[in-house]
């Protein structure tokens, strides 16, 4: 757990997942729901499991329905996914997206990571590109699907404010209620 950086607890909170910087790996531990002792079941390390991507992996986020894991690697520039088994909480490889293929862009330094509320969308934060990288996410497999990218005075993003807003972008969270309950459209 050398620079242990973030963790996610499973809904049932039988297990927590926890990224392992400078160890690039994601080490998974069961959960005592008597005492929440945390109790070492795997660690999968960058290169050692087919999963290459993780590479100093920083954001770290299940899925709302629980079935997969999305880890983002800023060394990488790649978003790792991972099939959950709701069961024993063992992870398995699905695919790595990486920054630059099959025309995947704004994930230049990946930092952190949050699904939308129905688990349709994967957002991605990106701190070396200023960006915010949005993927459709297969809910039977947890793979993802480039959508779109609003980089920092790149594409619609071309306020002063915005722009100001989006560099070194860290972080995002979502939001499961819509307070003024309408459309949300661009405007230019």
């Amino acid at each position: 757990l050398n620079y242990a950086n973030q963790v996610a607890v499973s809904d049932d909170g039988n297990f927590a997942y926890v990224t392992s910087v400078n160890n690039d790996s994601i080490v998974v531990f069961s959960r005592s729901a008597t005492d929440g002792a945390l109790t070492f079941f795997e660690r999968l390390q960058n290169g050692v499991v087919p999963a290459n991507g993780m590479d100093a992996p920083n954001g770290l986020v299940l899925s709302p329905d629980n079935s997969s894991v999305y880890v983002t690697s800023r060394t990488d520039d790649a978003v790792t996914v991972f099939s959950r088994d709701a069961t024993t909480g063992a992870l398995s490889f699905v695919e790595q997206t990486k920054n630059g293929v099959n025309g995947v862009t704004g994930l230049n330094g990946p930092f952190d990571v949050a699904t939308s509320a129905d688990g349709n969308f994967l957002y991605v934060t990106a701190i070396d590109g200023d960006a915010v990288t949005v993927f459709s996410r297969n809910s039977s497999t947890g793979a993802l699907t480039f959508v779109e990218s609003l980089q920092n005075g790149v594409s619609r993003v071309v306020s002063a404010q915005l722009e100001r807003d989006l560099r070194c972008a860290d972080s995002v969270s979502n939001s499961d209620d819509d307070e003024d309950g309408g459309d949300h459209e661009d405007s230019e």
